[in-house]
């Protein structure tokens, strides 16, 4: 019987400074970029310590993977629960770090199947949780928007990612015009939120007298 290969302590500095390591890669270079060689170089180590700590670079790839996810759907976390949800989810998908790092992890699944599936598994959950927030908050503003909350999701996210690809080629044509475009929709949404907040607060004094 072959001996199951000794793999490092997943509590390790070692362990945490090598995906450190690689997330730097992959945001400053690229996921073509994101070698064993590469990532070592990066965290000042020996090679060899990257598959002692991850069996395949795959492992390692699908932690970067885990890790991003986790740190995004905790910041869906605390902007869900704010007053506009809507306005931001928006601020928060223009954040360049976490879409550069969400758009090199998505050229990396479309080669390694568990990557793809950490990446559908964290993508559903987080969009369903944008859709909820979006939902609830037009409910408390007695609006019916034209599309659904889901597709309202969808387009904040697919629109502000696409730009953030798109400035660090070096691109910029029509991005101002198109944050623009949305930042004064969402407006309408902060406008309404201080109007209804308004109007529940006369209502509930209206009852209490």
């Amino acid at each position: 019987m072959v001996a199951r290969r000794r793999i490092g302590q997943r509590n390790s500095t070692t362990r945490a400074a090598i995906v450190d390591a690689a997330a730097k890669v992959l945001l400053e270079e690229g996921a073509t970029a994101l070698t064993s060689r590469r990532i070592s170089e990066k965290a000042g180590i020996k090679s060899q310590l990257i598959h002692y700590y991850f069996r395949t670079m795959e492992d390692l790839i699908v932690t970067l993977m885990q890790r991003a996810g986790d740190e995004i759907l905790g910041s869906l976390v605390r902007v869900t629960a704010s007053d506009n949800p809507v306005q931001g989810l928006w601020k928060l998908a223009l954040e360049s770090r976490s879409s550069a790092m969400i758009g090199g992890l998505l050229v990396l699944a479309t080669h390694h199947e568990r990557v793809r599936a950490e990446a559908i598994r964290y993508a559903e959950q987080g969009r369903g949780m944008q859709a909820e927030a979006i939902s609830r908050h037009l409910q408390l503003l007695g609006l019916d928007p034209p599309i659904p909350p889901i597709a309202i999701a969808f387009l904040i996210s697919a629109a502000a990612r696409q730009m953030v690809v798109e400035r660090a080629s070096g691109t910029s044509l029509g991005h101002s015009e198109t944050e623009s475009a949305i930042e004064g929709w969402l407006r309408q949404f902060t406008a309404t939120t201080t109007k209804s907040a308004k109007r529940v607060a006369k209502v509930t004094r209206l009852r209490k007298s």
